[in-house]
């Protein structure tokens, strides 16, 4: 469990209501327990579970907390947010809390393309080479060599995993109506397609997971979103990522996926609605420069001395008894053929020709820039300040956790050094719900006809200055 704590004194407010879990009083804390997103459940419609989703979201929308500066991103645009020395640009939405993944089918182990199947060292290993050759390949790109010269962060194993490479990424999307289209159609042949069958009725799948489970500590104090283990992939130099407003998790060989699965029964006709909206599935499976490349990567046994140097430097953990001489005889003893990188076909068939103003200009406007001022003194916005901003949030945008339903959210009221404080406690390894016979997600809680309370009896906060802060194991510092 962990915390994380926003000083501010509070009073007490008793909850009546005959479906919401009741405060508890545990170690001089009061204890809400809550729910940021609806509560697992079937829904009857993608209707349905979008309204129930929209209606958790906007309750979290700048303009319902007076307190919150506006810092609403337009759409379609992309927020240059500072990570380290570099630049993010993370997709505009209501907030970062929470990301999507869309599912046609449910898989009781949901891992990235690398873990699906069991693999020999040397089977991985070729995977990570081929996402190193497939980053030579992008460096090669003049739009690339402009991302990194203004200082963008290029994303390449992200990138990797959105045009066909196997990587130990999860994707995910800030978007729930893209996750929705992933869900309702079908990919054939590198296209997808919308269901058929007018007579069917489908089930389909959708992940939620809680940004701020995944968050690094940058020391007890600071923890922040965004960094190492779940990262934005954003606005990249391709435009795949983007359209997708997509986001990577990144996951070791046999980690389970914590967060939180609905399931939602639609038609034919849903799915050709979905379908259209992103002009037959174009506008978020776009046709890039680097397709053909890339394919030929993915299916290629021919490789570069200078990519197997890379994945060999990269991944040494893998391959700890190995130089990359030594990576070289081994990986041609088993039929590989290794070649200087002029001689791969992509190589030749990149353009080298510069950027011309339009380009670049077509780039930037996408780009929304947010200048912080603190004590006179300006500061680019950064990680810290998207972290603390989305949780304030959190507290103004939440409604009481229905009776028999563990969210692994709670919400506290306890004391800090004689201060009262509210804060936010969180279960960090709360499985996905698991589906029934039939396919549904049916908790006990939904099947005594109770309905997920609209009621919030958490006192949000209007005036303070946060403090936000990792706790471990979840106990306010006394």
């Amino acid at each position: 469990m962990s915390n994380f704590i926003m000083s501010k004194d509070v009073t007490k407010k008793p909850l009546p209501n005959k479906y919401q879990q009741d405060a508890f009083i545990l170690d001089d804390q009061q204890i809400f327990p809550m729910c940021l997103m609806p509560p697992e459940q079937h829904y009857p419609s993608v209707e349905a579970l979008v309204c129930d989703m929209t209606d958790y979201q906007n309750t979290r929308k700048y303009e319902n907390i007076d307190s919150i500066p506006r810092m609403t991103i337009p759409e379609g645009s992309f927020d240059k947010v500072r990570s380290g020395s570099s630049y993010v640009l993370i997709p505009g939405g209501v907030d970062y809390s929470f990301l999507f993944r869309g599912q046609g089918a449910y898989y009781p182990n949901c891992r990235p393309t690398l873990w699906r199947v069991n693999k020999s060292d040397m089977d991985v290993f070729i995977c990570y080479l081929k996402v190193a050759e497939f980053e030579l390949m992008l460096r090669q790109f003049p739009l690339v060599s402009y991302f990194e010269s203004q200082s963008y962060h290029v994303d390449y194993e992200g990138l990797a995993q959105h045009y066909g490479l196997e990587t130990a990424i999860l994707d995910f999307t800030l978007d729930l109506n893209v996750a929705l289209f992933f869900a309702m159609c079908d990919i054939v042949d590198d296209e997808y397609h919308p269901k058929t069958d007018d007579g069917k009725t489908y089930i389909g799948y959708l992940y939620v997971i809680f940004s701020h489970g995944y968050c690094q500590s940058m020391g007890i104090n600071c923890p922040i979103l965004f960094k190492e283990k779940l990262v934005p992939i954003g606005q990249q130099p391709f435009k795949r990522p983007g359209t997708q407003k997509g986001f990577s998790l990144k996951m070791q060989k046999d980690e389970p996926l914590y967060g939180y699965l609905y399931s939602f029964s639609y038609t034919a006709e849903d799915s050709r609605t979905i379908f259209k909206r992103y002009n037959c599935g174009k506008s978020l499976w776009t046709d890039d420069p680097i397709i053909k490349s890339t394919a030929f990567i993915r299916n290629t046994n021919v490789f570069s001395y200078e990519a197997v140097a890379l994945a060999t430097k990269r991944y040494r953990k893998l391959n700890e008894c190995f130089s990359c001489n030594r990576m070289v005889k081994k990986l041609k003893a088993e039929g590989y053929k290794i070649v200087g990188k002029s001689k791969l076909p992509w190589y030749m068939s990149i353009p080298k020709t510069p950027l011309t103003s339009v380009e670049r200009e077509d780039i930037e406007r996408k780009i929304f820039f947010q200048t912080t001022y603190s004590e006179g003194k300006a500061f680019d916005k950064d990680l810290r300040i998207v972290t603390e901003s989305d949780m304030l949030r959190l507290f103004h945008g939440s409604f009481d956790a229905p009776i028999g339903y563990e969210s692994g959210i709670d919400f506290l009221i306890g004391k800090e050094q004689g201060t009262s404080v509210q804060s936010i406690r969180f279960c960090s390894n709360k499985l996905p719900a698991k589906p029934n016979d039939e396919g549904k997600i049916q908790l006990d809680w939904q099947k005594t006809g109770q309905q997920a309370p609209r009621t919030n009896h958490f006192i949000p906060i209007y005036e303070f200055k946060p403090k936000v802060c990792y706790v471990p194991n979840g106990v306010i510092p006394q």
